[in-house]
């Protein structure tokens, strides 16, 4: 319904099976955790949903995490957070993935700071793309937590060490 001036109403009905509520008696699953000292992660994404995404991700797992909203933001962010590893999108405005990772390349003290490109574009070229540019692992959107997790653990030589959440 619609009344100028008012605004309008919208509805949807759907027609869903009726779900049946289940307890489970197993212990939830164990959640992954680092040793050592906290590691900072920044996060390159113009889209402000996959920013939060990899934050809450992230962060749950133990890592401090910063964002930037593009290549130009990125590089800006590095010289003052420092982050021990970057996840870089591809395509943003201003200055895409490719460019701000060969320009974080060029900076001093930066040569060798792992970045991981996670695009959804997940052609051979993107791939190719973006190892030339200095990448040293690209994740395809959506992102599997577990390969993420497991990709920084590579990059940064992280120890896990596995905690229920239950406390057991």
């Amino acid at each position: 319904s619609s009344e100028p001036g008012r605004g309008s109403r919208f509805w949807v009905e759907l027609d869903l099976p009726h779900a049946q509520a289940s307890v489970s008696s197993q212990p939830p699953p164990a959640a992954p955790s680092y040793e050592g000292s906290r590691r900072k992660i920044l996060v390159v994404d113009d889209v402000a949903q996959s920013r939060v995404m990899l934050n809450d991700a992230l962060t749950a797992v133990g890592f401090t995490v910063f964002d930037a909203v593009d290549g130009k933001d990125a590089i800006e962010r590095v010289a003052l957070v420092k982050p021990d590893l970057i996840l870089m999108d591809l395509m943003m405005p201003l200055m895409d993935g490719w460019e701000a990772t060969g320009r974080i390349r060029q900076m001093p003290g930066f040569e060798r700071l792992p970045i991981i490109v996670v695009s959804a574009s997940a052609g051979p070229d993107e791939h190719l793309k973006s190892a030339a540019a200095g990448a040293n692992g690209f994740l395809t959107k959506p992102i599997d937590h577990d390969l993420l997790v497991a990709m920084i653990g590579e990059q940064l030589g992280l120890q896990w060490s596995y905690r229920s959440d239950a406390g057991t």
